[in-house]
């Protein structure tokens, strides 16, 4: 047994453990995706399917994700980082997917010592840049990122702000095309519609996620999410 207290939320940051997360934290991972989201009051993903989709993120090799727990290993906090090849810097970049602390452990410096932690990530990992997305009004992020050495600005564009822009896109009826070649089927399988785009879906459990061309299946919506920034290291290209 420990000392009366010490499995409290930690009062400074240096009393939280950081490190790469792995298959056995899949369940503290599901636990802190599904408060993240109940944070911006959406319904979905269900629990179902944020375990399905981060146990196949797990096996990822171009995602990790980074877990900040107490001195008695409760979960406070994550990131999920991707990467990807970049023509332009013809080197790795990376991308902070999700940055999320636990209600009770936040201003207590857990989400800087995650962000920190993710950068020394990329950097040993060979990323020339790392950036992420969040809200203008979300003040206490974009504060924290600043400090960080995360910008908005380019000077390509005379200090203008870079946008990061999301579009809701509905994945529309194969029933036109089949009908068009004398098809009786009106309703493709997930695979069928993918290799209609000359993609392949990889289903949760049938081998590693390859890469993000994957497609979603018929009648999935994407999230529609507010313009947001962009933000990319001082180091980063313009």
């Amino acid at each position: 047994m420990g000392r009366p207290g010490t499995c409290d939320i930690p009062q400074k940051a240096n009393d939280v453990e950081i490190r790469l997360a792995s298959g056995t934290d899949l369940d503290a991972l599901v636990r802190l995706a599904g408060a993240f989201r109940d944070h911006f009051g959406f319904s979905t993903p269900v629990e179902a399917d944020l375990r399905a989709s981060i146990a196949q993120l797990l096996q990822d090799a171009a995602t990790e994700f980074f877990l900040a727990c107490n001195p008695c290993g409760m979960p406070l906090g994550y990131v999920q980082a991707r990467y990807r090849y970049s023509a332009w810097t013809t080197a790795l970049e990376a991308e902070l997917e999700d940055v999320f602390v636990i209600r009770e452990a936040r201003r207590s410096g857990v989400g800087l010592r995650l962000v920190e932690f993710a950068v020394t990530c990329a950097t040993v990992r060979g990323c020339r840049t790392i950036g992420l997305n969040t809200n203008e009004r979300n003040v206490g992020a974009v504060a924290l990122y600043r400090r960080l050495g995360f910008e908005t600005e380019r000077a390509l564009w005379q200090g203008g702000r870079q946008l990061w822009l999301t579009k809701s896109l509905v994945v529309r009826s194969l029933s036109r095309h089949n009908a068009r070649r004398g098809s009786r089927r009106t309703t493709p399988d997930a695979n069928e519609w993918a290799s209609h785009c000359g993609r392949r879906i990889d289903r949760p459990g049938e081998g590693r996620r390859q890469s993000s061309s994957a497609v979603p299946a018929p009648n999935n919506r994407l999230q529609l999410t507010p313009y947001s920034l962009r933000f990319a290291p001082a180091f980063g290209r313009s």
